[in-house]
């Protein structure tokens, strides 16, 4: 299968909420036209729940950015929230300051957890993560991290754990499996990506796009998906 560097890119970065998103889209046509948001007006937007202004806020408190001091408790909680609200950037970040102990008393399951959910959208960060505690806890802390990382993302997540690990049926491979494959035989072109998130999309990709719920993905992450469930399905047994 042949890979194409082609990016799916929407209009608004995923928010959980309608208005959510139109508050994400208003921050992102400041940045359009040069207008860079002030930090106090990406805190009040973070704070009346926008994911994106939660990143950025995130970012400029983990680093001391803008001539804001560095808060590690502060910029965690901006971090988290916008994780949890589906933002990957955030969410590999906050596997890393779990694990680290950074901003927020270590948690190597919540760590792993978070990194697994990373790793499963495409994030090579999140996997390296992943499989360095992967390597340093115990089975059962394993076993957990991992059923939550499932639980909060509903689908089957590639996130480098080995294939035996896996603990969903066979007819929910197929299905996954189906619509991987699917989505790379049908998006090719730039007119193929809006129907990413189009009724008939939601109707194909049902599974990618809770895993890709701002519309934002690359082809090679579908591919790498679609062989890692055929892994998975071969491990099983399923026929």
């Amino acid at each position: 299968m042949r890979l194409f560097g082609l990016f799916i890119v929407c209009a608004l970065v995923f928010a959980g909420t309608n208005v959510n998103a139109s508050q994400n889209g208003k921050v992102q046509v400041a940045q359009a036209n040069g207008k860079k948001a002030t930090v106090d007006e990406l805190v009040a937007l973070a704070d009346s729940g926008n994911s994106l202004a939660q990143l950025q806020m995130g970012l400029i408190l983990r680093s001391g950015l803008d001539g804001v001091a560095k808060d590690p408790k502060r910029a965690f909680g901006y971090l988290l929230k916008a994780a949890e609200q589906a933002q990957w950037n955030s969410q590999y970040m906050i596997a890393d300051m779990y694990a680290t102990g950074w901003g927020v008393g270590k948690d190597p399951v919540s760590a792993l957890k978070w990194a697994s959910i990373a790793a499963g959208r495409g994030s090579k960060a999140g996997l390296s993560i992943a499989t360095k505690l992967r390597g340093t806890l115990d089975k059962k802390s394993i076993k957990k991290a991992q059923s939550i990382a499932d639980k909060w993302t509903k689908v089957t997540l590639i996130d480098g754990r080995p294939s035996g690990e896996y603990s969903v049926s066979c007819r929910v491979l197929r299905i996954q499996i189906e619509q991987a494959k699917n989505f790379m035989d049908n998006v090719k072109t730039k007119t193929d990506i809006k129907r990413f998130k189009s009724s008939i999309g939601i109707k194909k990709w049902s599974s990618l796009l809770i895993i890709y719920p701002s519309g934002i993905v690359a082809l090679d992450d579908i591919s790498r998906r679609y062989k890692g469930l055929r892994k998975v399905r071969s491990r099983k047994g399923c026929s």
